[in-house]
């Protein structure tokens, strides 16, 4: 059928988008911590792009040169005038020949055929974020008119090109085998499984394609069900050992607790993603559950029992409208008892092996459901129930699990620690919170339960970033509200606090409360250290030398006790004596603290960077970088230094030839000081000051320049843009202070200088020199691989917990509180 054909054809019913559709859209609008999408744009930029969270109200035909509606009256012609604002069909939309498909797509429907065809535009409006795809809307024996579908089908396909295939069924098969009739045909690297009740959102798909990409052992990903009052309808879903199944969250509000990604025993195929590898090795969808229920607990079962991974991942939604497809009531629940039967006698002995029993524990309560009088959460009103006891509460530690669904939920956890620290880790903004990001990371790839909680809340992207790897993400800092969620009973199995004034403000209150379990002090440096030493570099006397640790400490010694520094100090090192183990970042640090506590037990943990794969180049790169934070006053003092002191003398020393391209290139932000944004400005010639750069952008300015720079004056432990520069194969010239603690020797992987003129002499070296520069780049690729590699850190981390007494366990062990 043509163009003109198709567009003049009158549709079977006016189609407009679903109920459930704009009104899942309108909620999330006002709730910019669900889902990756706010307003139109991405919140999570390095995993979903601007454009898949862009609002679809049009769209353009290649084909037929025209824009049709795809909101208010799907399919109507747009006039000319609105044309260019129209989405062009992308990705999944279309057919692409010859190019492995991504997803394939499995709707699966039963009737409400006008639902149903609602769903598939909403599937069709994500279908972009996947490179390829294919659809197969498969129409399970509907005794209701389908000409709605049929025709809708026929104009994606007319109009856009779509890759959709229809196929009918004239007997109904049940759920297994109309999705199995749909997989059969499937050739995708993914596998979709859509029942046409679920509204999915922007984003959603990008979300768990990504999911896929960082948790290699992930078998199936499924979303967070949003249903009626934007409560939760699942939330994954727990498999009790006499087969009878629970949803996590099921009638909660959307909090933190439910917010993060996690392992769970199975997920309601009502929307899937699942590898189609796994599916194939399983043998997909059993047939013996007829109609329907089960066959998605018993597809995850296979799944575990062949070593994948079934996970939740709540920042793809979806918007479930319920009892849509196999109906509500007494023959649901006949259908669920009479499968429920089958699925015991099939997975008995792996039930009672790794699953727990449907009951309390002793003295944590009654079996029968939670009744509680309204309960005030923040900006929501609603029924909800108490917490386990041992469990958080619902308006901070924000559990409101029934207590059998919380002893399934920790069962399938591995130690739960709580982690304090300042912030959520701000990855492309400092080192220490990279550092602290890829450490909770091996924690959680180890199987440990993470809470974090930052001492203030700031940007949700971060947070959004913490919970997309599978962190616990709490509200910034109460005291009141830390007590009314602990009553006084201590909920995790370790405590790990960050930085000594983290450990001031709030250690007391937690340790009072958690006294009896292993507590972790995590240095990111030696804060009084770092704290003379800005006081000595700052004097108009001070010399490289008197800034050694061994100096320091004289220094230190020399101070009256009730000097500021000193008491700096003595408090720093109780924390050290009340540890039960210390993280530090380098063996220096180690041994300056077991030289003041001989009984600390100190690991070194130090900054985790992996080398980029592509061998660097000399020749083509011009330019010096420095990258820092300038809230940090050791780098504001180091560029101060680097434009003022140094700079001259590299101007005096280089080549003509180099003179007039020469740049400094500065990555920082925020914070940078006026009289310092000042002089930048005056030397414009051979300075330009980026403030701040993505980590894509940064990543082509390394490849881009040809020195690194790091002339810090003062400071401790690891330093990020020391480490960071290696990594990307860009060779350093560095002050012994910023050298220290990185395993680095001069002339083998950087070149050192301590005084303005000969960091100028060794940076024109470098500059110049491609022999030189490839032999120090070399040098940084292999320090990097000895001294900072996640294996090396996941050794040191891991052994750290065993010493504290919460060494890992695997995810699927049984544990059963």
């Amino acid at each position: 059928m043509d163009c003109a054909a198709i567009t003049s054809m009158p549709q079977p019913i006016p189609l407009t988008r679903s109920h459930a559709a704009v009104a899942l859209e309108g909620h999330l609008k006002g709730m910019p911590e669900l889902g990756p999408c706010h307003n139109g744009v991405s919140l999570l930029d390095e995993i979903v792009s601007d454009k898949h969270c862009s609002n679809i109200f049009c769209m353009y035909s290649s084909k037929c040169n025209m824009s049709y509606d795809f909101g208010e009256e799907v399919f109507r012609p747009m006039p000319a005038a609105g044309r260019s604002r129209c989405h062009i069909p992308s990705g999944g939309q279309i057919r692409q020949p010859g190019v492995r498909v991504e997803v394939s797509f499995i709707l699966s429907i039963h009737n409400h055929v006008t639902l149903a065809t609602q769903c598939l535009l909403e599937l069709y409006r994500t279908a972009a974020e996947t490179t390829s795809a294919e659809f197969f809307v498969v129409d399970d024996g509907s005794t209701e008119d389908t000409s709605v579908l049929i025709d809708t089908v026929r104009r994606l396909i007319t109009l856009f090109d779509a890759p959709i295939k229809l196929i009918r069924h004239v007997t109904p098969r049940g759920f297994g085998g109309t999705n199995m009739a749909g997989a059969r045909q499937a050739s995708g690297q993914y596998i979709a499984l859509i029942n046409s009740d679920m509204f999915v959102s922007r984003g959603w798909l990008a979300v768990t394609l990504a999911t896929f990409a960082q948790q290699p052992r992930a078998g199936l990903v499924g979303p967070l069900f949003i249903g009626k009052g934007m409560l939760v309808t699942e939330g994954g879903g727990v498999v009790w050992a006499d087969a009878t199944p629970g949803n996590y969250f099921r009638g909660e509000p959307v909090l933190h607790n439910v917010s993060f990604m996690r392992p769970v025993d199975y997920v309601s195929a009502a929307l899937v993603v699942i590898k189609r590898q796994a599916f194939l090795l399983v043998g997909g969808l059993d047939a013996r559950y007829g109609r329907g229920y089960y066959e998605d607990t018993d597809l995850a079962m296979s799944l575990h029992l062949h070593g994948y991974q079934v996970l939740f991942q709540p920042l793809s939604v979806a918007y479930h409208q319920e009892g849509t497809t196999l109906g509500v009531g007494v023959e649901k629940q006949a259908l669920m008892d009479n499968n429920r039967q089958l699925f015991h006698r099939k997975w008995s002995s792996e039930l009672q092996a790794k699953h727990c029993p449907r009951h309390v524990p002793a003295g944590e309560g009654s079996t029968e459901p939670w009744e509680h009088p309204v309960h005030r959460v923040p900006g929501i009103r609603t029924r909800v129930k108490p917490s386990a006891p041992g469990g958080p509460s619902s308006m901070w530690g924000a559990c409101t699990l029934h207590p059998l669904v919380w002893v399934a939920y920790r069962a399938r956890r591995g130690p739960r620690i709580l982690w304090l620290d300042d912030l959520v880790p701000e990855t492309d903004r400092d080192a220490a919170s990279l550092r602290t990001f890829e450490v909770l990371k091996i924690l959680l790839d180890a199987g440990y339960d993470l809470t974090y909680q930052p001492s203030e809340a700031r940007a949700i992207p971060y947070k959004l970033q913490a919970q997309f790897y599978g962190v616990d993400v709490l509200p910034a800092w109460s005291t009141a509200a830390w007590r009314e969620s602990t009553q006084g009973r201590c909920q995790y199995d370790a405590i790990v606090i960050a930085r000594r004034y983290i450990y001031e403000a709030l250690g007391q209150e937690v340790l009072g409360t958690c006294s009896r379990i292993p507590f972790i002090y995590d240095t990111v440096d030696i804060h009084f250290l770092r704290e003379t030493r800005i006081s000595l570099s700052q004097a108009p006397d001070f010399t490289h030398e008197s800034l050694r640790v061994s100096n320091i400490i004289r220094h230190l010694d020399s101070l009256p006790r009730d000097h500021q520094l000193r008491h700096n100090q003595q408090v720093e090192l109780n924390i050290f004596k009340r540890a039960t183990v210390a993280l530090v970042v380098s063996r220096e640090d180690a041994e300056l603290i077991t030289n003041y506590v001989p009984s600390a037990r100190t690991f070194v943990v130090p900054n985790i960077n992996e080398p980029v794969p592509a061998a660097p180049q000399c020749i083509g790169r011009t330019g010096v970088l420095f990258v820092g934070s300038f809230a940090y006053l050791p780098n504001r003092q180091a560029v101060q230094y680097l434009l003022t002191e140094v700079l001259p003398h590299i101007l005096k020393l280089l080549p003509k030839e180099h003179v007039a391209g020469f740049k400094i290139h500065l990555v920082g932000a925020p914070g940078a000081p006026s009289d310092l944004l000042t002089l930048v400005r005056k030397l414009t010639q051979h300075v330009t000051h980026h403030s701040w750069l993505s980590e894509s952008d940064l990543k082509t300015l390394y490849g881009q320049v040809k020195v690194a720079t790091a002339p810090l004056l003062s400071g401790t432990g690891v330093k990020g843009k020391i480490s960071q520069a290696m990594k990307y194969g860009v060779p350093v010239v560095a002050t012994s202070v910023a050298i220290e603690g990185m395993h680095m020797l001069h002339g083998v992987d950087t070149l050192v200088g301590d005084n303005a003129v000969t960091f100028a002499d060794r940076l024109v070296q470098l500059y110049t020199n491609c022999q030189l520069w490839d032999a120090l780049a070399g040098g940084g690729l292999a320090n990097i691989r000895l001294n900072f590699s996640p294996e090396k850190a996941r050794t040191q981390l891991l052994l750290a917990l065993s010493e504290a007494g919460v060494p890992p366990r695997g995810v699927n062990d049984k544990h059963c509180p």
